[in-house]
C-alpha cells in the first residue's frame, strides 16, 4: 500500500503540477509585494490606528514648518539678488577651495614657499595671515576677483533656485493654514492672524516670542527638520492642519491598513506553498517511478557554473524589472484584491512567473546533479582545472623523491636568476610579464613534484591511525613504484604480525576460560560431598565441644567455596559466550522496583534512606529478565554492605531517544583506594580489610551479564561517592518477536 502511493505521488504529472504551483505561488507574492511596497506609506499603520497621532503627520507638520522658517530667513527675491541672505561660512569655504587650487598652480609656476596655516587647523587659509603674507592675499583677490564673483552669483542663483521652489512647494501643500512673518516679509493662505486659531485645530505648530507649541506632542521629528527653539526669535509662524484633510488621510490609513492586512496573509500563504513545494520538488527532482537512478534532462547538459550564473543573471534581471515596475504608474492604483483581469496585475506576474520558471529550472537541474554526485565534477572551472592537472602529472612521473626534489629546487633557483636578469634587460612591462608568467609556471611544477612525493606518505599516515584503531585487518596501498612503498609494505607486515599475536591471545584467554569452567565442574561433586558431610556432622553433638565449633567452620567455608566457584563457573561462561539468553522486553522501573521489595526488610534495617526515582513506562529494554535481575541484586547487596549508614542511596531509572539507563549511588563506609577499572576485575574486594565475606566476583559477574544483554556496566569513583551506571539500549516500540514480552518475567 505504501509502495503504491510512494510511486504514484512520484508520477511526472504530479511534479510538474507542483512546479507550477509554486510558478503561480511565486507570481502572486511577488506582485502582492510590490503592490505594498507602492502603495503602502508606511508599516506604522499595524502600530497606530489614528493618522493624527502617526509619526507621518508629524514629520508632515515639521517639514512644513522648516520650509517656512527658510523662506524667512531669505526674505525675497530682492533680498537674495543683493546677497543679503547668502550663507557667509559656505562662501568662505568655497573661497577657500579656489585659493588652494591657485596657490598650488602658483606654487608650480614659480616656487615660492608654503602658504600661511591656521595654527589651529594646519589648513592653508586666505584671512588671518601674517602681514608679510599680506601681498599674497592680495594678489590673489586680484588675480580670482573675477571667479569669486562668479562664486557669488551662483550663489545668489541657487538659493533664488532654492527660494522659488520653497514658494512652489509651500503654495501647492494641501490641507493647511499657515501664517510665517519676521516682520519684513509675510507668507500666508489665510486671514487669520490668531494664535488662538491656529492651536484650535486637532493638529499644529505654533512658534513666536511667547514661545512654541507642537501638538500632537508623542510624534516630535525636530531632531530630523530642527527645534522650534532653534528658529530666530523674529520669526513668527503659524500652522494648522485642517480637519478636512485629516479625515481624508485617516481615510488612506485605514485602507492602507486593510491592504497591508491582506497582502500579508497573501504573502503568508503564497510563501508556505512555495517552501512545501520546494521541498517536494527537491526530494522528488531526477527520481522516476521505480525511485532507483537518478534521471537527467537536456538542460542538464549545462555547465554546472554556468547554471549558477544563470540563476544569478534571472533573480538580477527580475529584481531590476520589479524596480522598474514599482518605480513606474503600472502599480499606481491599489490592488487590494488580486484581480486577474487587472493588467498592472497581469504584467508584474507574468515577469515573476517566468523569472521563477527559469530560475527554478536552473536549481533543480543543480539539486540532480548533487544527487548524482556530479555537481563539482560537470563545471567547466573543474574541466579546465582537471586538464591542465592531467598534463602537470605527465612530467617526470619516474626516478627517485630525493632527485625530483632536487631537480625542482634548482629549476626554481635557476628560473628565478633568469627572471632577474630579464626584469634588468627587458626595459619593458611586456618583457617582465613575458618572464613572469614563465617563473609561475615553473612554481607549479615544482609544487606538483613536492606534493606527488609527499602524498604516499601521508596515506601511510593515515593507515597507520587506522591501524592504531584496532583494525589490523586495513592494508595500506599505495603506487609500487612510490618512494615509500617499502615502507608501506612495512607497516602492512607489522600489522599482520599484530594480528597474529591478537589471535592467539584471543585463543589462550578461551583456553583459560574453558579450562576454569572444567575445574569448577569437576570440584562440584567433591564439594558438595563435603558439605553434606559437613551438614551432618553439624546436626550431631561432637566430644570434645571444640570439634562442633570446626565443623561449623568447615561448613562455613565449603558453603563459601561452593558460591565462588558457582560464580568463577557462571563468568566464565558468559565471556566464553557459552549461554542461552532469553530475550524480552522488559522495564527497567518494573525490574527494579521488584528486586526493591525482595530486599525490603534488609532495606529497612540497615539504617539507609533509599531515594528511588523510576517512572514505569520510560525505559523499555530487550534483555535477559534473569540476568539484569541478579545484576540488580549484586548491586543492592553491595549497597547494604558497603553503604555508609544514616546517608542516602540514590536510585533512578531514565532513558533518552536510543538509550535506557540504571544509575546507583552511594557513600562508602571506608576509604576507596581502587580504580574505577581496577574494580570491575576478577577476586579485586573494594574493601580489602574484609575477608569473611564475598569472593570479589560480584560486579565482574555484574558486567560480564550487562555485556552479555548488549549494554555497558561503568563505575564511576569520586571521593566517597561510589557510582553504578548501566546503559541498555531501548527496545523498539515494534518489537513483536516470539518470546518477547511487556513487563519481568
Amino acid at each position: 500500500m505504501d509502495t503504491g502511493l510512494k510511486k504514484t505521488s512520484l508520477f511526472p504529472l504530479g511534479k510538474a503540477f507542483v512546479f507550477l504551483m509554486v510558478v503561480v505561488s511565486f507570481g502572486i507574492a511577488a506582485t502582492m509585494f510590490a503592490n505594498l511596497v507602492k502603495n503602502v506609506d508606511s508599516l506604522e499603520v499595524l502600530s497606530e490606528q489614528e493618522y493624527v497621532n502617526s509619526s507621518e503627520l508629524s514629520r508632515y507638520q515639521q517639514q512644513f514648518l522648516a520650509d517656512l522658517n527658510q523662506l524667512l530667513t531669505y526674505g525675497n527675491e530682492d533680498n537674495i539678488k543683493a546677497g543679503n541672505s547668502i550663507n557667509k561660512k559656505e562662501f568662505e569655504i568655497r573661497k577657500q577651495q579656489i585659493f588652494d587650487e591657485w596657490y598650488a598652480e602658483t606654487v608650480r609656476l614659480t616656487g615660492l614657499a608654503d602658504p600661511p596655516r591656521d595654527e589651529e587647523s594646519s589648513v592653508p587659509t586666505v584671512d588671518r595671515k601674517p602681514q608679510k603674507s599680506q601681498a599674497l592675499k592680495i594678489k590673489f583677490e586680484q588675480e580670482m576677483a573675477g571667479k569669486l564673483a562668479d562664486l557669488h552669483q551662483e550663489m545668489i542663483d541657487d538659493e533664488l533656485r532654492e527660494y522659488r521652489s520653497l514658494l512652489q512647494r509651500v503654495r501647492n501643500q494641501p490641507g493647511l493654514d499657515y501664517f510665517a512673518t519676521n516682520g519684513v516679509v509675510t507668507y500666508s493662505n489665510t486671514a487669520q492672524r490668531d494664535r488662538n486659531y491656529f492651536t484650535g485645530f486637532q493638529a499644529y505648530d505654533v512658534v513666536d516670542k511667547s514661545g512654541s507649541m507642537i501638538y500632537p506632542t508623542k510624534k516630535n521629528n525636530a531632531d530630523i527638520y530642527g527645534s522650534p527653539s532653534d528658529y530666530s526669535p523674529n520669526n513668527t509662524i503659524y500652522l494648522a492642519v485642517k480637519d478636512e484633510y485629516l479625515d481624508q488621510k485617516q481615510e488612506e490609513w485605514f485602507r492602507q491598513y486593510a491592504l497591508l492586512q491582506y497582502g500579508i496573509k497573501v504573502i503568508s500563504g503564497s510563501v508556505l506553498l512555495i517552501s512545501l513545494g520546494l521541498l517536494y520538488l527537491i526530494w522528488g527532482t531526477g527520481r522516476g517511478k521505480d525511485g532507483e537512478a537518478i534521471q537527467v534532462q537536456l538542460i542538464d547538459r549545462l555547465y554546472t557554473d554556468i547554471a549558477l550564473f544563470g540563476i544569478f543573471a534571472v533573480v538580477f534581471t527580475w529584481a531590476a524589472l520589479m524596480f522598474q515596475l514599482i518605480q513606474s504608474n503600472v502599480l499606481a492604483a491599489p490592488l487590494l484584491y488580486l484581480d486577474f483581469r487587472r493588467s498592472e496585475f497581469l504584467s508584474s506576474m507574468l515577469f515573476s512567473m517566468i523569472s521563477c520558471s527559469l530560475g527554478l529550472w536552473l536549481l533543480l537541474s543543480l539539486v540532480r546533479r548533487l544527487k548524482n554526485r556530479s555537481f563539482v565534477k560537470e563545471s567547466l572551472t573543474y574541466q579546465v582545472v582537471s586538464n591542465i592537472w592531467t598534463m602537470l602529472r605527465i612530467v617526470l612521473t619516474s626516478g627517485p623523491i630525493m632527485i625530483k626534489i632536487s631537480a625542482a629546487i634548482v629549476l626554481l633557483v635557476v628560473s628565478v636568476f633568469v627572471l632577474s636578469a630579464s626584469m634588468v634587460t627587458a626595459g619593458s612591462r611586456l618583457g617582465f610579464l613575458f618572464f613572469f608568467l614563465i617563473l609561475s609556471a615553473l612554481t607549479v611544477f615544482v609544487l606538483y613534484y613536492t606534493i606527488s612525493a609527499i602524498k604516499p606518505l601521508q596515506a601511510i599516515m593515515d593507515g597507520v591511525q587506522i591501524i592504531k584503531g584496532g583494525q589490523l585487518d586495513h592494508a595500506i596501498v599505495i603506487n609500487e613504484h612510490s618512494f615509500f612503498a617499502s615502507l608501506a609494505k612495512d607497516v602492512n607486515t607489522l600489522a599482520d604480525g599484530l594480528k597474529r599475536a591478537l589471535d592467539k591471545e584471543i585463543k589462550a584467554e578461551k583456553m583459560k576460560s574453558e579450562l576454569v569452567t572444567n575445574v569448577s565442574h569437576d570440584l562440584k561433586t567433591p564439594l558438595t560431598s563435603i558439605i553434606n558431610y559437613a551438614d551432618l556432622l553439624s546436626q550431631e553433638t561432637l566430644i570434645p565441644e571444640v570439634a562442633n565449633e570446626y565443623v561449623a567452620v568447615i561448613k562455613k567455608k565449603s558453603e563459601r567455596l561452593k558460591q565462588m566457584t558457582q560464580d568463577l563457573f557462571e563468568i566464565s561462561r558468559i565471556q566464553s559466550g557459552n549461554i542461552t539468553m532469553e530475550m524480552e522486553r522488559i522495564d527497567l522501573a518494573v525490574l527494579l522496583n521488584q528486586t526493591l521489595a525482595e530486599f525490603e526488610e534488609q532495606m529497612e534495617a540497615s539504617d539507609l534512606e533509599f531515594k528511588v526515582n523510576a517512572p514505569e513506562g520510560q525505559a523499555l529494554v530487550l534483555a535477559d529478565g534473569k540476568r539484569l535481575s541478579r545484576v540488580l541484586e549484586n548491586l543492592l547487596q553491595n549497597i547494604l554492605k558497603y553503604a555508609l549508614v544514616k546517608t542516602r542511596v540514590y536510585l533512578t531509572v531514565s532513558a533518552d531517544e536510543n538509550h535506557a539507563y540504571v544509575e546507583c549511588k552511594n557513600i562508602a563506609n571506608y576509604e576507596m583506594t581502587f580504580s574505577e577499572d581496577e574494580i570491575l576485575e576478577r577476586f579485586v574486594r573494594g574493601d580489602q580489610a574484609r575477608t569473611t565475606e564475598g569472593s570479589g566476583l560480584g560486579l565482574a559477574i555484574a558486567q560480564s551479564n550487562v555485556t552479555a544483554c548488549g549494554g555497558l556496566l561503568k563505575v564511576i569513583v569520586d571521593g566517597d561517592l561510589f557510582k553504578v551506571l548501566i546503559t541498555l539500549n531501548k527496545a523498539s516500540s515494534d518489537v513483536d518477536a516470539p518470546g518477547v514480552n511487556d513487563g519481568v518475567n
